[in-house]
Parts: C-alpha cells; structure tokens; sequence
C-alpha cells in the first residue's frame, strides 16, 4: 500500500473530531420578512455563554441583523428560529465558525439550494456560487492536506509550519 493511502485513512479519525457541523433553512414569507430556523448540536454549544441568545447574532442578511428570536433546548440540539427583513436579491452572512470553532461548516437550505458558510466563506447570495458537493470537498481536502502537510514536514524535522489560505470576501 502506499504512503499517502495510509495517512490519509490514518487521519480519518483525527478529522471526525476536528470538524463540527450545523444547519439552517431560510424561508422567504413574501411580505418583505424571511424566517430563519437554525440547528445547532447540543455539544456545540456547551461552551458558547449564552447561547439561545447569541446564536442568530452570528447572522445577517441583506446586512440587517435578525429583528425577532425565539430558541429552544431540545435533548441533542439547539434550535433558534429569527425573523429577518429579507428583500430580493439576498446577500446572507453567516459567523457561526467564529463562536463555535474554526473548522465549523454550516449548511443553509434555501428554496431548492444548499449554501455552504466555513470560517473562509461567509457571505453567499444564493443562486451563485459552486455547488455543495464541492465546497465540501474542498474543506476536507484542505484540512487533510494541511494535517498531512504538519505531520510531514514534523518527521522531516522541519520547522516550517503549513498554513492554508482562503478569501473571506467571496460572494
């Protein structure tokens, strides 16, 4: 078998508890509001100080933040659900990976779309942009390489470090 085969499935481990993950639907009422209902693991948010208030702040859309919020514990997740003033054509934002962790991939439904938000992507409008499959690839391969690329350069002794970096103004 060669090399890179068996660090890269020697990593698999390593990268389940290096990624965390939530998800949202944005649904657009028609009389200028759209409601946001948001999903956050209850493991997620254990560190976060005062969660069922904070979470929607980490979201904008159109530049506004959220006008109404309202969140519940469920037994294995968060859930807020906002109100938002949202005009055609929307510009949504979204800083969750800031307060929950670094690695954090966030997945918006939106109509017939899923968005994509990391701690590199924070603003889509929907409608542009690649599509879900890749963006997601693309994560886990940087962060693979980048484990990969440490870990090496490591056993070669060396003291450079390996750094990955990534446009936080893509629409």
């Amino acid at each position: 078998m060669r090399p890179w085969i068996v660090l890269a499935l020697a990593a698999l481990p390593a990268l389940a508890h290096n990624f965390s993950a939530s998800r949202s639907e944005l649904t657009l009422e028609g009389n200028g509001l759209a409601r946001l209902e948001v999903h956050l693991p209850a493991s997620e948010v254990e560190h976060l100080a005062q969660a069922n208030r904070a979470l929607l702040r980490h979201f904008r859309i159109n530049n506004e933040g959220a006008i109404s919020q309202q969140c519940e514990y469920l037994p294995d997740e968060l859930v807020c659900r906002g109100k938002f003033f949202a005009t055609e054509p929307l510009e949504i934002e979204c800083r969750l990976p800031e307060a929950v962790l670094p690695q954090h991939i966030h997945s918006m439904k939106f109509q017939d779309q899923n968005i994509v938000f990391t701690g590199a992507i924070v603003r889509a409008v929907p409608g542009q942009g690649p599509p879900l499959v890749l963006l997601v690839a693309l994560a886990v391969t940087l962060l693979a390489a980048t484990l990969a690329g440490s870990r090496w350069l490591r056993r070669k002794g060396s003291d450079r470090s390996v750094a990955v970096a990534a446009r936080s103004d893509v629409p």
